[in-house]
């Protein structure tokens, strides 16, 4: 019985390392109608015009009804972009042509035709606390004919001076990156610290005339640092084996 303490805080120890391993943020998943940024179970997002986010949930986006997402609040010819939407059962077949699957989010990306002055469409995910990450998700053109409206895609790690980019800019090719065959990417062991972001940017190609609607997958996974976890676990088990020699 004496050594019930410490068998029981390596249990609990072996367990939470087991949650923290099993935590996922997922940019679909957690999508919020109601809150801009969206705090969640893991880490908060935001859907963004450049730094700003997005700050009006719009019944009907750019006079298409049944449309909704966020976008500006003027949401009016010259400014209703850049617009995130998620797809519905009621429009993925209408809308999307079946170029997406029910709860995927759809950007449509800023242009100087309807942006105004606002920023580039990015998502960000704020990270909760230091974790050993692997970020993965896709991206696709919904295009089902061609529009000659290609983008591109970047994703880098706490945009700015100091960034890290993990994948450059990159075009998405309308007819050939399709929902079938999206453009996919995986970046296992990312060292983060707490407030650390993830941002994934969508925007035109410089040969587009316009911006276009771009579906995005995003998720971020967390595994228990190896050297944390192991440094934690050997000095359990030697206080354990040091208290049997005792005994």
């Amino acid at each position: 019985m004496r050594h019930v303490g410490l068998h029981l805080a390596l249990g609990i120890l072996l367990t939470g390392s087991q949650s923290l391993a099993g935590s996922v943020a997922d940019f679909a998943t957690d999508f919020s109608t109601t809150n801009n940024p969206n705090s969640v179970a893991y880490g908060t997002w935001s859907y963004n015009d450049g730094a700003a986010p997005l700050p009006t949930y719009i019944a009907n986006w750019a006079g298409s009804s049944g449309l909704s997402g966020w976008g500006p609040t003027a949401n009016t010819g010259g400014d209703f972009l850049p617009f995130f939407t998620q797809v519905t059962s009621a429009n993925v077949s209408s809308t999307w042509a079946n170029q997406a699957a029910v709860g995927d989010v759809i950007i449509h990306d800023w242009d100087s035709s309807n942006g105004d002055g606002n920023g580039q469409a990015n998502v960000t995910w704020t990270s909760p606390s230091a974790m050993v990450a692997t970020v993965s998700g896709q991206v696709w053109s919904p295009a089902t004919t061609s529009t000659g409206r290609e983008q591109e895609y970047e994703l880098i790690l706490n945009p700015g001076p100091s960034q890290t980019v993990l994948v450059p800019l990159t075009p998405i090719i309308e007819l050939t990156d399709t929902f079938s065959n999206p453009l996919t990417f995986s970046f296992s062991n990312v060292s983060l610290n707490s407030s650390d972001v993830v941002q994934l940017q969508v925007q035109e190609d410089p040969s587009s005339p316009f911006g276009n609607f771009t579906g995005v997958n995003l998720t971020i996974s967390s595994a228990p640092e190896p050297a944390s976890l192991g440094l934690m676990i050997f000095t359990c088990l030697g206080a354990l084996a040091q208290r049997s020699r005792r005994g």
